[in-house]
C-alpha cells in the first residue's frame, strides 16, 4: 500500500490492511514522514510499515512540491525490488508513481478513492495543477485493475472516468458495544446525565457548521453541546461561546484519544455533522461521524448535502437541515429533545442499519474484489 502521510495509524488504511491480511494476504505499507519523526521500518499488527523520510512542509506550495518529487523517487525505487501482485494507492498523491511501479513489476493496480482529489486541492493550489490532475486522474483511473470508493458520488466520478471495476468501500463500523460505567462516567462529568447532549468530536475547522450549532445551542434550556478536538477554529468557537451566553453550555475537550470516541457516542443523545458546501467533497463524501451514529445506535443531525443526507433520509436514523438555518438547527434539536417517541424511533432505525453498514459487510466487499483480481 501506498500512502503520503505517516501511518500513525491512518484508520482507513489500517482496517484495509487489517482485513486483507487476515484474509491472507501479505501487506506492507510504504508511507511518507514528511517529518522524519517516527521509525523508518515497523512491524505492527502484523503489517510491514516502511517510512520514506523526506522532509516537507505543510502549507508551502512549491516545497510541498520539491517534497513530493523526492518522495515519489524514494517510493519507485524502494518497491521495484519487491515481490509485488498489488500496489494499493491511498489517494490520488500516490496515483502515479503506483501506475509506474505496477507497470514495472507487472502487478494489478488498485486505486482507493478517497475523495475528488482535484476538488480537495482546488481551494489551495494553482488553477493550473488543478487542470492537470483534472486531466491525469481520468486518464489513471481508466488504467487501474480496481478503484475503491468511500460513496457512491465518488464512484460515480469514477464510473465517468472510465473505471473498469468500481467497488464502495466505506468508512463503516462494526456495531460499538453497549453504554457502560465508561460512558456513564463520560456524561455525568459533562452534563450531569439529566441535559440532552450534543456531541462532536472531530477538526475545528471552518466549513463544518459548528457556529451555527453554537449559536443554535445558545437558545436551548436543558441541552448541553460537547466538542471535542482541535483546529485552527478553537479560539474562535471558544470566543462566540462567551458572546452567545452558551460558555456554560458548550465544552471544549480537546484532543481526545481515538479509542474512547465510543465511549463519547455512547455517553450523547445527538451525534451531528454540519458540513457546508464549500468544499466540492462535503457533498461527495460521507463524514465518519455519520457511519459512527449508526454503529452506537444514535440519531444524527446533518446538512441537506450530498450523499450523507440522502443516506440519513432512506434509513430515517436523523434529521437533515439547513446548516446555515441557525433556528431550524434549534428546532431539530429542541424536536429530538422533547418527543421521545421521535428520538425512539430514530435510534431503531441507526441500530437497523448496522446491518448494512457495518465494517463486516464492507471488508466483505474489499476482499471479494481483490480475489476478482488476483487469480
Amino acid at each position: 500500500m501506498f500512502l503520503a502521510n505517516p501511518y500513525k495509524p491512518d484508520p482507513r488504511v489500517r482496517r484495509e490492511a487489517l482485513t486483507l491480511g487476515e484474509s491472507g494476504h501479505s501487506v506492507s505499507i510504504h508511507a511518507w514522514d514528511r517529518e522524519c519523526r517516527f521509525p523508518v521500518d515497523e512491524e505492527s499488527e502484523g503489517l510491514s510499515i516502511r517510512r520514506i523520510p523526506v522532509r516537507a512542509p505543510y502549507g508551502k506550495f512549491l516545497p510541498l512540491v520539491r517534497g513530493f518529487l523526492a518522495f515519489y523517487l524514494h517510493l519507485v525505487l524502494a518497491s521495484i525490488t519487491d515481490s509485488i501482485d498489488v500496489v494499493h494507492c491511498h489517494d490520488m498523491d500516490t496515483l502515479v508513481p503506483g501506475w509506474l511501479v505496477s507497470r514495472m513489476v507487472g502487478a494489478r493496480l488498485v486505486y482507493d478513492m478517497h475523495e475528488s482529489y482535484p476538488d480537495f486541492i482546488s481551494t489551495f493550489a494553482p488553477r493550473l495543477l488543478v487542470r492537470v490532475l483534472r486531466f491525469i486522474e481520468p486518464f489513471l483511473i481508466r488504467r487501474a485493475d480496481l478503484v475503491l470508493t468511500t460513496s457512491s458520488m465518488i464512484g460515480d466520478i469514477a464510473r465517468r472516468s472510465g473505471a473498469r471495476r468500481v467497488v464502495a468501500v466505506m468508512n463503516c463500523f462494526d456495531p460499538f458495544p453497549a453504554p457502560g460505567e465508561r460512558a456513564k462516567s463520560i456524561r455525568e462529568s459533562i452534563c450531569g446525565g439529566e441535559e440532552f447532549l450534543l456531541l462532536y468530536i472531530g477538526g475545528l475547522f471552518a466549513g463544518r457548521g459548528l457556529e451555527e450549532v453554537i449559536m443554535a445551542v445558545s437558545s436551548m434550556e436543558g441541552v448541553k453541546l460537547f466538542m471535542g478536538g482541535y483546529g485552527p477554529l478553537e479560539d474562535e468557537l471558544v470566543k462566540l461561546a462567551a458572546e452567545c451566553g452558551a460558555g456554560d453550555k458548550v465544552l471544549f475537550g480537546g484532543e481526545i484519544d481515538p479509542a474512547d470516541v465510543p465511549y463519547y457516542d455512547a455517553a450523547a443523545d445527538l451525534l451531528f455533522a454540519m458540513y457546508r458546501g464549500t468544499d466540492p467533497n462535503n457533498i461527495l463524501t460521507i463524514p465518519n461521524k455519520l457511519f459512527e451514529s449508526i454503529a452506537a445506535g444514535k440519531p444524527i443531525m446533518v446538512s441537506d448535502l450530498g450523499e450523507k443526507s440522502k443516506l440519513v433520509k432512506e434509513e430515517g436514523s436523523g434529521v437533515v437541515v439547513d446548516p446555515e438555518d441557525v433556528g431550524a438547527i434549534a428546532e431539530a434539536i429542541g424536536a429530538l429533545r422533547d418527543d421521545r417517541e421521535l428520538y425512539a424511533g430514530m435510534v431503531s432505525a441507526a441500530k437497523s442499519a448496522q446491518s448494512r453498514y457495518s465494517w463486516s459487510r464492507m471488508a466483505e466487499r474489499l476482499v471479494e474484489s481483490y480475489g476478482d483480481i488476483i487469480p
